[in-house]
């Protein structure tokens, strides 16, 4: 049902770009749609609002 919601879709729309699993190249996939995309580390972003993550020191066993 979802696959076919999907592909009966006005193409651009939001349902349009629905996918089931998430695809190999999500930006692409959204640029193809005409959409803007970008991809980020989730360290990128938090610097970008000013809050840095710093990765824990690893633990000895």
């Amino acid at each position: 049902m979802i696959e076919r919601f999907g592909a009966a879709a006005e193409p651009g729309s939001a349902a349009s770009l629905w996918v089931s699993e998430l695809p190999d190249d999500p930006v692409g996939r959204l640029v193809g749609h005409g959409r803007e995309a970008d991809s980020h580390t989730l360290h990128e972003r938090a610097a970008a609002y000013g809050r840095p993550i710093s990765t824990p020191p690893q633990r000895e066993e």
